[in-house]
């Protein structure tokens, strides 16, 4: 499913659930699919080699890397949503949100390989030591 195809998957949800009973919103304000999707892009998406969709995100002046379907990355784009926004996410437009990612990581950003703690990069060792540093 295309970005675009999910976003209006996700309209026609809440159109069904709210506005004027007919179908159709009553007004032309974004949609709470797009919100989200827009504050999630601005992490750094990209696959494992096992076919997980991962997200790089910048928390508290530091990299952070989780998988898209993690309770993690959830919570981090429930917060956002909801410090722009000033209201919760619905269940329903969270999920297809993420369905949306998985998809944008799959087919439109690069493979990398994904390390706890300890990789190798250009023939030296790097260790995560787990501190802000």
């Amino acid at each position: 499913m295309s970005f675009e195809e999910a976003c209006r998957r996700a309209d026609e949800e809440a159109a069904k659930n709210s506005g004027n009973g007919l179908g159709a919103p009553e007004n032309k304000r974004r949609s709470q699919a797009d919100a989200l999707l827009e504050l999630a892009l601005v992490a750094e998406l990209f696959l494992a080699p096992d076919g997980t969709g991962y997200a790089d995100i910048i928390v508290d002046r530091h990299r952070e890397t989780w998988p898209l379907k993690s309770r993690s990355f959830r919570r981090w784009l429930a917060r956002r949503y909801f410090q722009t926004e000033g209201k919760a996410v619905r269940s329903e437009t969270m999920q297809s949100v993420i369905g949306v990612l998985e998809a944008k990581a799959q087919f439109e950003a690069p493979k990398h390989q994904v390390h706890v703690r300890i990789a190798e990069h250009g023939g030296s060792i790097c260790i995560d030591l787990g501190d802000e540093e």
